[in-house]
């Protein structure tokens, strides 16, 4: 009896084995027709890059006329700044030659104190002793 339970068992164990790879293998074909179908798309819109040596000139381009926008970006800075009166601190390895600007000469204005006025004196309120009932 032992033996055909052990052989049940090990029937069963076989077709559970067996129904969750096929579940499995259903689902991975649904993902993969999925991700074709993702391609397809991204071709039919051009997304995708043919030629990576041209995208990538493409790409420097791009990023040489963005150093150049950012490096005027900062001279314009810089010259507002020196123009408002602002001190320069030179940066090391900066693009923007940076120097000490020449300081605004400001004139102190002496500050006299405000009078300070004493404050009034109130009498202390007087507290009325406090009543003892008179012994009964």
């Amino acid at each position: 009896f032992q033996t055909f339970q052990h052989y049940f068992i090990q029937i069963n164990l076989s077709t559970m084995a067996l129904r969750a790879c096929s579940t499995r293998a259903g689902q991975i074909d649904a993902v993969l027709a999925q991700l074709r179908q993702q391609l397809e798309t991204l071709k039919g819109r051009g997304t995708l890059v043919k030629n990576t040596s041209e995208y990538k000139k493409q790409l420097l381009s791009e990023n040489r006329l963005l150093k150049e926008q950012v490096e005027g970006a900062k001279r314009a800075l810089y010259n507002a700044e020196v123009m408002n009166g602002r001190k320069q601190v030179a940066l090391p390895n900066s693009g923007v030659e940076a120097a000490v600007a020449k300081p605004v000469p400001v004139k102190p204005t002496p500050v006299k104190p405000a009078p300070v006025k004493p404050a009034p004196v109130k009498p202390a309120p007087v507290k009325p002793a406090p009543v003892k009932p008179a012994p009964v």
